[in-house]
């Protein structure tokens, strides 16, 4: 398969056309993946113990789909049962989904605690100039918390592709997906923002058919969220991380 370009549109009919081309496989393999999120029908009183399955098993099979998804693009040998092959790295593979949540949750974590912190210490001063120059700083913290994660998930969203394709330990993946992305940070986030769209279009046309007592549309969303939306945008996801490592290469 010619590499796509290092564009945004490329990535995604790339990635759409893969997808399609494959959607037998991709479907078997979303479908063993969604097995794995059943533990939320799973009575409450028994989730705790087995919210492990998610946290452990989900992030190894979401490697093997990843596997999988570069076997395709690049074309080579490849079956149902790569969707395994994450279990060779079976203690990376969480650790590093943990970091990203972590990514995630850690500036918003921050940035909630300055808030609280700053509007509860306004007595801090009867000086009202003092008192807006505080506000003034907490504000610039939470802006710069806020601001910090979608440059992180920009260069780090690739670690996990880095582990399906290369193997490497958990920092080297990190390392490595910093380096494949530099200079692209913004494309790769307009491809998760473009899939953030799509979900809410989702959500929209569900939300209005739930008003309106059409329950059915849940059970639609998570067939096209698991199905279509997800595995296109590992797809996606698998096109860019694979222009971008063999531009890297030519540059070296």
């Amino acid at each position: 398969m010619k590499t796509a370009e290092l564009t945004v549109r490329s990535w995604l009919s790339t990635g759409w056309a893969t997808f399609i081309a494959n959607f037998g496989i991709l479907s078997v393999g979303s479908f063993i993946l969604l097995l794995s999120s059943f533990v939320l029908l799973i009575p409450i009183e028994y989730r705790l113990i087995l919210c492990l399955i998610p946290l452990l098993i989900t992030p190894i099979l979401y490697v093997g789909f990843i596997g999988l998804c570069l076997k395709l693009i690049r074309r080579e040998p490849n079956n149902i049962a790569n969707l395994f092959d994450g279990f060779h790295v079976y203690w990376k593979a969480p650790l590093i989904s943990i970091v990203l949540v972590l990514i995630i949750i850690v500036p918003i974590f921050i940035s909630t605690m300055i808030y609280g912190f700053g509007y509860g210490n306004r007595f801090a001063s009867d000086n009202s100039f003092i008192s807006n120059m505080l506000n003034i700083q907490f504000a610039i913290l939470i802006i710069l918390a806020i601001c910090s994660i979608p440059i992180l998930i920009s260069k780090y969203c690739l670690s996990l592709f880095v582990l399906a394709d290369k193997k490497l330990s958990p920092f080297e993946c990190f390392k490595s997906s910093s380096n494949i992305v530099r200079g692209n940070e913004l494309k790769i986030f307009a491809v998760f923002c473009m899939f953030g769209l799509f979900a809410y279009a989702i959500n929209f046309v569900q939300s209005i058919a739930v008003a309106n007592n059409v329950q059915i549309m849940g059970i639609i969303s998570l067939l096209i969220y698991s199905f279509i939306l997800g595995p296109w945008m590992v797809m996606t996801l698998a096109v860019a991380y694979n222009a971008l490592v063999e531009k890297k290469n030519e540059l070296a």
